[in-house]
């Protein structure tokens, strides 16, 4: 009977082995070993196109890049977004507020700038209400400096997908005519009239009815005046202060939304008050050879004199069934999203390339050849989603000074609140529905380019990832194929790292409203008193 039990006793033992060592064989089919993922992901990258044309790679637990084609120069589209945003708030700080600022000393006014990206219609009407309230009702001269960016639609929805490129230049140039339109109440349009009712009745602080008068002849770029408006500067008899959401909550709103007019003004303020290139040399060296970049969005950008020679041909307008009504600005062009799309349609399409007559070929083919995107390797990609992942724990670059990190630091993830969120919003959200709070991710589209590029939070750690695919423009439903198998790469990677650790998540106020963006706040300083002009 004792043997009995000592031959049970070792059967139930050698059961539980096999048990075991079956519970094993099922956990390793259910995960990847490194060749394996580098298999399927070559497998799964070829059907999109050709494989020497696309890329995915990710940091495996040695801290080794690995992957398919992962030296290889992409075109990046809206993942330069992650670029240019890291750049803003590593430099400028979470808390940073673009401030404009009016000067009236008398019954004139200097308007100065700070490149501030949203500045727009709603803080025009916030800054005449102001002056009312002041008993400020018109200005007999207003000089304006050229950090005063005015963008009339900049904060409209269909306005964060436009598909050409900004060019800041031109919008300042424009931004003249748009203060004017903007700051002679008088000549407003009913549908300015309209919008400025819905606006004021949202806000309080705005008086309902507003009025002010501003003469053409009274409007002044300082450029030529630079003295009398440092007068006015210097012996000011009121100062009204109108400043921006913080830039951590703008950073959030261009990464959600892929905003893409915000980004290129980012990047020209970047370039105006810093080096952007200079900058991320110093953290990924070599940056310069690994990244061409030449717009804030990653949206193609064009030589303006070979634009505008192009889109100047009235026998091409015609072509294209444009009219030539908005063919100028004054002495800009106004170039919008209806004909820089027809240009990509062009470009790839035979049948649009013959109705362009012989004088616009040549012009045609100067505007092609002038084209340029940004572009990046997938190593590229993830060293600066490592250095999100170290600024989001609290680590930055030892010579930026100026504001400091709050301690509530929670194993790197604060990035979720500039980055978007899998299953929650943006560009994200309906693909990954059953991901949420999973992982944080950039998307990048061009007509020939579909990208994901982000960090997915397992529970091995944090793992950063880029896929990048590129095809033929003209082959329809490539895109929705290349998210497809995005989707798979990532099932892959989350599989092989034991799967994900989902994080807490407070959905932003920005998901469900847009229309927030106006002002964050206005400081008014009197000097002395002074009666209505």
């Amino acid at each position: 009977m004792f043997h009995h039990h000592i031959r049970l006793a070792v059967l139930i033992k050698i059961a539980s082995l096999f048990a075991c060592a079956s519970f094993i064989s099922i956990a390793k089919a259910d995960s990847f070993s490194e060749s394996e993922i580098f298999s399927k992901l070559k497998k799964k990258l070829s059907t999109v196109g050709n494989i020497d044309e696309q890329s995915a790679c990710y940091v495996n637990q040695n801290a080794e890049v690995v992957g398919v084609n992962i030296n290889q120069k992409r075109d990046l589209a809206s993942v330069s977004k992650l670029l240019t945003t890291f750049f803003a708030l590593a430099n400028w700080g979470e808390q940073y507020q673009f401030k404009t600022t009016l000067y009236i000393f008398g019954n004139k006014g200097y308007l100065q700038g700070d490149l501030d990206p949203i500045f727009g219609t709603r803080r025009v009407y916030d800054l005449i209400s102001q002056l009312n309230k002041l008993g400020i009702t018109k200005l007999s001269q207003l000089f304006y400096d050229k950090k005063v960016i005015i963008k009339d639609s900049i904060m409209s929805p269909s306005s964060a997908t436009q598909v050409y490129g900004l060019d800041p230049e031109e919008l300042i140039k424009s931004s003249g005519k748009q203060l004017m339109a903007l700051m002679n109440t008088a000549k407003w349009s009913e549908s300015k009239k309209s919008e400025f009712q819905k606006w004021s009745a949202a806000y309080p602080r705005i008086s309902k009815k507003i009025n002010f008068r501003l003469e053409e002849s009274n409007l002044t770029s300082t450029t030529s005046q630079r003295a009398a408006a440092q007068k006015i500067k210097l012996n000011y008899q009121y100062k009204i202060e109108i400043f921006s959401e913080s830039l951590s909550e703008i950073v959030k709103l261009v990464n959600v939304f892929s905003h893409n007019p915000i980004s290129d003004l980012l990047y020209y303020r970047a370039q105006n008050n810093s080096s952007f290139k200079k900058f991320y040399e110093k953290y990924i060296p070599g940056f310069a050879d690994t990244f061409e970049f030449y717009s804030g969005s990653g949206l193609p950008v064009y030589d303006q004199k070979e634009l505008k020679a192009f889109f100047r041909s009235q026998e091409n307008l015609r072509s294209l069934e444009l009219t030539s009504s908005d063919q100028r600005e004054g002495d800009t062009l106004a170039v919008d999203e209806k004909r820089l799309s027809d240009f990509e349609d062009l470009e790839f399409s035979v049948a649009h390339n013959e109705l362009l007559v012989e004088s616009d070929q040549q012009q045609f083919e100067n505007l092609k050849k002038s084209r340029k995107t940004n572009r990046s390797n997938c190593v590229g990609v993830l060293k600066i989603l490592e250095l999100w992942s170290k600024f989001s724990a609290g680590e930055r670059p030892s010579e930026i000074l100026g504001f400091q990190y709050p301690s509530e630091i929670i194993k790197g993830q604060r990035a979720k609140n500039w980055i978007a969120v899998s299953g929650r919003e943006g560009t994200i959200k309906g693909r990954y529905l059953d991901l949420k709070n999973q992982f944080l991710a950039k998307t990048g589209t061009l007509r020939d380019t579909s990208n994901l590029s982000g960090s997915l939070m397992t529970e091995k750690g944090q793992v950063h990832f880029s896929i990048m695919n590129h095809f033929v423009a003209q082959q329809e439903g490539k895109v929705d194929q290349s998210r497809k198998i995005q989707r798979s790469i990532v099932d892959d990677l989350f599989l092989s790292f034991d799967g994900a650790a989902a994080f807490d998540y407070r959905l932003s106020r920005i998901n469900s409203e847009v229309s927030w963006f106006g002002t964050k706040k206005v400081l008014i300083e009197t000097r002395r008193k002074t009666g209505p002009f």
